[in-house]
Formats: C-alpha cells, sequence, structure tokens
C-alpha cells in the first residue's frame, strides 16, 4: 500500500475513534431545580444543579420532594419533574422510568421557542 494512502488512513482511524467517544450534544437544561436530583451514571451520581445541561439517554433520579424543570432549546418543551422518581432524557422529550411519578409537559411562549442557550458559555453571580 502507498505511504500516503497509508498515512490517510491512520488519520481517519483517529479521527472517526475520537469523534466516537466524543459526548453526545446537549438537548435540553435544567431550568430550575429544589432538593435533591441527580445525573445517574453505571459508577455515580452526580448532582444536578442550574443549567446543567442534558444529553439524550441520560437517567435522573429525584428523590422524594424534589422538583426539578426541564427545557428543550430550541423547541419550546418544558418538562416538569416532580417527587421521587426516576426518568430518561429523550431528543425532544423525558421519559418515565417509574410509573407512578409521570412528567407533566407545557410549552414556552412562542417568543421564546427560538431561544438557544449553551449553558457551559453562562456565567452566575450569587
Amino acid at each position: 500500500m502507498h505511504r500516503l494512502t497509508k498515512l490517510f488512513l491512520a488519520a481517519a482511524a483517529v479521527v472517526f475513534s475520537v469523534g466516537a467517544f466524543a459526548a453526545p450534544a446537549s438537548v435540553a437544561i435544567v431550568s430550575d431545580t429544589t432538593g435533591d436530583a441527580y445525573v445517574m451514571t453505571a459508577s455515580n451520581a452526580t448532582r444536578l444543579t442550574l443549567l446543567s445541561e442534558l444529553q439524550p439517554g441520560q437517567v435522573l433520579k429525584l428523590e422524594s420532594g424534589s422538583r426539578v424543570v426541564v427545557a428543550f432549546l430550541p423547541g419550546g418543551s418544558v418538562y416538569e419533574l416532580a417527587g421521587a422518581g426516576r426518568f430518561r432524557i429523550g431528543a425532544q422529550t423525558v421519559e418515565p422510568l417509574d410509573t407512578r411519578n409521570l412528567p407533566r409537559k407545557r410549552e414556552l411562549p412562542v417568543s421564546l421557542q427560538s431561544l438557544a442557550v449553551k449553558a457551559s458559555d453562562v456565567s452566575q453571580g450569587v
């Protein structure tokens, strides 16, 4: 095989493998949270905070008395999660994993539906 072809194939393999491990794009943010709520992984739980970015497939766990509002931006769908329960983030929706506690859906006003946020670029003052 030609040396240039080998170099190209090696570079393509590196780009492909890096892309395969890149984090999925955020689809929603946490616009309000009270109580104890977490993003669950196989090895740990990370506390949800205001403006946390959420990716499809993530599982949220809320403890009793907790409340989390998830906003899908752009798009305008807002889901209120309350009480004890587990929820999976989808591309445009929140799926309950415990049937005893269903998310409540509402829409943002039309004037805010095209709003987009990149939470990692937002600063917050206390």
